[in-house]
């Protein structure tokens, strides 16, 4: 079993946001997967992007945005999960 704790994490910029990888593949053994935290500040956002091989999970601590998957908007705010 590992543990993480979100205080303790090395916090990495990229691009617009900065991002902490909490779990590896290794961790998670299951190749191609990772489980990370990303920041972003207000008003700031993550370009269009797509993975070919990857299923996201997002969870808006805090805060509300717009995460589009393809047509679809989805508004969220603290406390929602989107897959």
């Amino acid at each position: 079993m590992n543990k993480r704790n979100i205080q303790q994490l090395e916090w990495q910029g990229r691009f617009k946001h900065q991002k902490a990888v909490l779990f590896t593949e290794d961790d998670l053994q299951v190749k191609g997967s990772k489980f990370q935290a990303i920041k972003i500040k207000p008003g700031g956002e993550i370009d269009p992007h797509y993975h070919k091989i990857r299923t996201e999970v997002f969870y808006v601590l805090k805060g509300r945005g717009i995460i589009t998957l393809g047509a679809e908007n989805i508004h969220c705010e603290g406390d929602d999960f989107v897959l």
